[in-house]
């Protein structure tokens, strides 16, 4: 009998030095999992947050819900999960727009994406398709450009804000094809393509997952893919690079993060359920249907990710001399 109790004993002291995070990651999630989004339902980044909440509700028994925090190009949401208490159930789902582009174009943002967050998983990718009103007299790339070259400054491009990724992509394009286009920003990419679809504004660089519907329907006629490769899901669009703009690509990728202080070890294991939720062959079928592709990266190479886009859109916000207005 003293022998148990000796052994006993021993568990309860080696469970009693581990760290925290150590001790209760394996229990994790025990309670509801929120996951912010900066942006407004029915956008990219809300159905790839909705799709992955819905699939790890089934897989860990617990509760995840998406909820909708808009405002400041996502900044808003974002702040909000920065300063949340760092125990894993307050995380952001984010995207270039909130962790690369627009903390770049504030004087005093309210948080640093590399500084104030801990990357938790890349967890899909998607590119965008060039979608213009049906009204619109352009087929291909090349018309598009001999058409803003001969009417520069009149045709119009929607985004879901300053600094997001789809304005990122339509700056690029600017610099890369000399042509002059205004930016009209929105408060989120669905009422962006709303009014497209209504012949409010000339085009949207959308992700695939909100233009390709409207796009097969027929109430947009979609232009080309910012992917380097055709898309398996949509490979009768042609990319901006094979339609004369060498080398242009601009992707949208969207990544979950907690706030900087969150046990590594929790961390660690929302991003192990991430992958086995994306990775299961029903959603990522769903997924890849619609237009994403999924990655479902680990903390390591998502925090190298984020290091490299913080840098590469730097690049492009100094060029193109963005500012947020």
């Amino acid at each position: 009998m003293s022998r148990l109790v000796a052994a006993a004993a021993a568990v309860a002291f080696a469970a009693a030095t581990l760290p925290p995070s150590r001790v209760h990651a394996a229990d994790y999630p025990v309670k509801t999992v929120r996951f912010v989004i900066g942006f407004s339902a029915g956008g990219g980044t809300d159905i790839a947050g909705r799709i992955l909440a819905q699939r790890l509700t089934e897989d860990q028994k617990q509760t995840f819900i998406v909820e909708n925090r808009l405002g400041a190009s996502g900044i808003i949401g974002a702040d909000f999960v920065a300063k949340s208490p760092p125990d894993g159930y307050t995380i952001f789902i984010g995207s270039p727009t909130t962790h690369s582009v627009v903390p770049q174009l504030m004087p005093n943002p309210p948080y640093h994406p590399l500084r104030d967050f801990s990357g938790v998983s890349e967890l899909v990718y998607s590119p965008m398709l060039m979608v213009v009103h049906p009204s619109v007299p352009v087929k291909n790339v090349k018309e598009l450009i001999q058409l803003a070259k001969a009417r520069p400054g009149d045709l119009t491009y929607g985004s879901g804000g300053i600094g997001a990724t789809p304005h990122m992509a339509g700056e690029l394009f600017k610099l890369a094809t000399g042509v002059k286009m205004l930016h009209i920003p929105y408060k989120g990419e669905a009422p962006a393509v709303i009014d497209l679809v209504a012949g409010q504004i000339t085009l949207v660089f959308a992700n695939v997952p909100v233009a390709l519907p409207h796009a097969r329907a027929g109430r947009l006629r979609g232009i080309a893919m910012t992917s380097r490769q055709r898309m398996k899901a949509a490979p009768d669009f042609p990319t901006v690079a094979e339609s004369g703009v060498p080398d242009f690509e601009a992707g949208t990728w969207f990544g979950m993060f907690a706030p900087r202080a969150t046990p590594p070890a929790t961390v660690a294991k929302l991003s192990a359920d991430c992958r086995t939720a994306l990775n299961a062959r029903p959603v990522e079928d769903k997924l890849a249907e619609m237009g994403y592709v999924v990655v479902a990266s680990n903390p390591a190479d998502f925090t190298r990710r984020m290091e490299s886009e913080y840098a590469k859109w730097g690049k492009v916000i100094k060029l193109a001399g963005i500012t947020m207005q």
